[in-house]
């Protein structure tokens, strides 16, 4: 049983699931833009509404989500910076 809608974009691709991650917290508050950047091994997702009342559910959300994709190491949240950094395998995997 899911609680919250997540996107199709999960379903393929690093890129694609990083996207999808940052779809999924942009529907759950309510955001639609943020940055999305990446260097060799790491992709840095722009993430709000990680502070505050719920904010460390979205956060585990937001990594359970990304660590859960293939390619991905590990993805942690640094709700000061709004930030979530994903470590990616490597070689990483295809981006399509």
């Amino acid at each position: 049983m899911s609680l919250l809608p997540v996107p199709e974009p999960l379903a393929g691709g690093v890129a694609a699931g990083v996207r999808g991650a940052a779809d999924l917290v942009g529907m759950l508050l309510g955001v639609r833009r943020r940055g999305v950047w990446s260097r060799p091994g790491r992709a840095y997702i722009e993430v709000r509404g990680v502070e505050g009342p719920r904010g460390a559910v979205v956060a585990r959300l937001v990594e359970r989500t990304l660590a859960s994709h293939p390619g991905v190491v590990w993805a942690r949240v640094n709700a000061p910076s709004e930030r979530v950094v994903v470590q990616l395998a490597s070689p990483p995997p295809p981006l399509s």
